[in-house]
């Protein structure tokens, strides 16, 4: 039985834009991503795992919109809030194998020289330096280009499946 069989077999969880999961449960967790940034965290020897779908790259730190708006919907808010967690329950990043996916350039008007940096850069940058920061390495990265992504994330190994897609997936 190949690995995408055996994932068939697992409760599924579809990770929409500003969203998250922080589990010990065995599941498969699938989301579909263009410009947003999507990163698993697997930790073997507590079965922790944990993945977020970030569509920003970060809060407005001088405003009031991260007090009001979805932290997950942020990529550094979403890196800090998995970080706090993680730390609180013990776990070293040294021990936690991250993944990092999407940040496609998939909006025609940024490549037509309408932003000097799109959103998909911003976020895939955001995410690199935040998880560096926080003191994570990353195991794998999948990230850029102009195609969107299907992410298949396998709780109980920290296995990600992944798909390119054609077309624009927005998000």
């Amino acid at each position: 039985m190949s690995k995408a069989d055996a994932a068939l077999d697992l409760p599924v969880l579809h990770l929409m834009p500003g969203e998250h999961v922080f589990t010990a449960r065995t599941m498969q967790v699938n989301t579909i991503l263009g410009s947003c940034v999507a990163a698993t965290y697997f930790h073997g020897r507590s079965g922790t795992a944990a993945m977020f779908h970030a569509l920003l790259p970060q809060v407005e730190r001088s405003s009031s919109i991260g007090s009001k708006r979805n932290i997950w919907s942020f990529v550094d808010a979403s890196i800090l809030a998995v970080h706090e967690r993680m730390s609180v329950m013990g776990i070293r990043q040294r021990e936690v194998e991250v993944k990092v996916f999407g940040g496609a350039d998939v909006f025609e008007a940024s490549r037509k020289g309408g932003f000097s940096m799109g959103v998909a850069e911003k976020n895939v940058e955001t995410a690199l330096r935040v998880l560096e920061q926080c003191g994570y390495a990353i195991r794998a990265k999948d990230v850029g280009g102009r195609q969107g992504r299907k992410i298949v994330f396998l709780t109980s190994t920290g296995e990600v499946l992944l798909k390119r897609l054609h077309g624009d997936p927005h998000g």
